[in-house]
């Protein structure tokens, strides 16, 4: 992919996502990024439309498979949310009281994934 269709294509998905990508981030991962898992922040803002964005990074050179813990309490979202990676198609999860879940993730090498979650209808 030349540089400038690459430049073009995160410079159109920050302006898409940009209120929520500006707001309070909560970096994610149990330990320090070191180059051999995933890292992951997440963006959260209770008064968006879209209160909470998952933005995970696969430094590694292999297909990387894991669960995620999340904590969205700071997004004010609570019981079944709907979650949406990317451009694909909405699933939804459910949240505890404490407003956490695990989320399934298959991430491809050196890959960057972005994950929204809305208040389910």
């Amino acid at each position: 992919e030349p540089v400038r269709d690459a430049g073009r294509r995160w410079v159109d998905w920050f302006g898409r996502h940009r209120a929520i990508l500006e707001s309070d981030v909560i970096h994610g991962s149990s330990r320090r990024a070191c180059g051999r898992w995933l890292d992951w922040v997440l963006h959260a803002n209770p008064n968006l439309d879209t209160p909470g964005m998952l933005v995970v990074y696969n430094p590694t050179d292999q297909e990387l498979v894991a669960e995620l813990p999340l904590d969205l309490y700071y997004t004010g979202l609570e019981g079944i949310v709907e979650v949406t990676r990317d451009a694909g198609g909405p699933q939804q999860v459910r949240l505890d009281a404490s407003g956490r879940t695990t989320l399934p993730v298959v991430m491809a090498p050196q890959a960057v994934a972005g994950f929204v979650f809305r208040r389910a209808d």
